[in-house]
C-alpha cells in the first residue's frame, strides 16, 4: 500500500479551479505559435491529451473523499473534464486567432479517459492527512 498525503478538500478543489483557469487562459487568451502539424497525430493533439489527463487527475484527487462509488467518480472525472474541453473548443470558435477543432475535443476526451486509470490504483493508496507527513524528515 502506498501512502499519499490528502490535503484539505478546499485545497484540492482550489487546484482544480486554478487548472481550469490556466487551461482557459492558454486556450483563449494566448496567441498560438505558427507551428506545422507533425506526424499522424501531431504534437498539438498530444498536448491536448496530456493537459486533460492532468486536469482529470486533479479532479480524481479532489473526489477522493466524495463518498461516491468508483464508477460514479470515474464518470464524473471523464464527464466534467470532457465537457470542459468541449466548452473550451466551442469558445475558441469565437476567438479570431483560434480555431474550433473536433479532433482537439477527441484528444481532450482521450486525456480525460486516461485519467480514469487512477481508479485502477486508488484502492491501493492509503490517503493520510498531511499532519502524518510533518516531521517525517
Amino acid at each position: 500500500m502506498v501512502r499519499l498525503p490528502l490535503v484539505p478538500r478546499w485545497l484540492r478543489w482550489s487546484a482544480v479551479v486554478v487548472a481550469a483557469a490556466a487551461i482557459a487562459a492558454a486556450s483563449l487568451l494566448v496567441v498560438p505559435p505558427d507551428t506545422p502539424e507533425t506526424g499522424t497525430i501531431g504534437f498539438d493533439k498530444l498536448w491536448h491529451a496530456a493537459t486533460y489527463l492532468g486536469f482529470g487527475l486533479l479532479l480524481a484527487y479532489a473526489l477522493v473523499e466524495a463518498g461516491l462509488s468508483v464508477r460514479t467518480k470515474a464518470m464524473l472525472v471523464f464527464g466534467l473534464a470532457t465537457l470542459y474541453g468541449v466548452g473550451i473548443e466551442i469558445a475558441q470558435a469565437f476567438v479570431p486567432y483560434r480555431r474550433y477543432d473536433v479532433l482537439d475535443m477527441v484528444a481532450n476526451a482521450v486525456g480525460a479517459a486516461l485519467a480514469c486509470g487512477w481508479y485502477r490504483f486508488e484502492g491501493r493508496i492509503d490517503f493520510v492527512g498531511t499532519e502524518a507527513f510533518e516531521g517525517a524528515d
